[in-house]
């Protein structure tokens, strides 16, 4: 709605970018080309695999990635300023923001637009993934490991899956990219997480 869509603008602008922020997967390189590894990741009730950014199918994720390449140019990543709201129109409800906790020891969701909350199912916004693992057991933990690659890589890495909500046991599929932003280019600072 137009609302929900506005909250998040504001949300997102009011995002604090001078806190060190996280990104959470890594790309690897095989032949010149993306190429994760094919292992496969679990936890929390999360099913999933790596998989190369050019295999995206989903429209959001498949955007994000083609704004993101775009705007880092032939930098390692792009600015938190290249990423403007306006460049991720076409994916916006579909964001999440993390922040770097103590070092990388921990993470903390800023942002959760209305595409991720309404399948999450859970109050991230303000919650570390030490809380997160309070409310799905393994969830933040998984979480947290993948965002501690994407520290040291500074890269991107695209991953697809299934998710089953521990309530209900209602299942969803999923597929997700995950960018980190820099400072200048160099440092990463805030990550975005595209998830459709």
């Amino acid at each position: 709605t137009r609302n929900s869509h506005t909250g998040v603008l504001g949300a997102f602008r009011a995002f604090s970018f001078a806190e060190g922020v996280s990104a959470i997967l890594a790309r690897r390189e095989t032949a010149g080309r993306d190429k994760p590894a094919p292992a496969p990741m679990t936890g929390g009730g999360w099913q999933g695999t790596a998989i190369a950014p050019a295999d995206l199918i989903q429209p959001e994720t498949r955007d994000a990635y083609a704004v993101w390449q775009a705007r880092r140019n032939t930098r390692r990543m792009p600015s938190r300023a290249d990423m403007t709201p306006r460049a991720m129109k076409t994916f916006l409800r579909f964001i999440a923001l993390t922040e770097i906790v103590d070092g990388g020891k921990d993470f903390r969701f800023r942002v959760v637009g209305e595409g991720i909350a309404s399948k999450q199912k859970l109050p991230l916004i303000g919650k570390t993934l030490t809380e997160v693992d309070q409310m799905v057991p393994g969830f933040g933990t998984f979480l947290r490991d993948l965002y501690q690659q994407t520290v040291q890589k500074r890269d991107a890495l695209a991953y697809r899956g299934t998710y089953v909500q521990k309530a209900d046991r209602h299942s969803f599929t999923y597929e997700a990219i995950i960018v980190p932003l820099g400072n200048e280019g160099e440092t990463p600072a805030p990550a975005l997480v595209v998830s459709a």
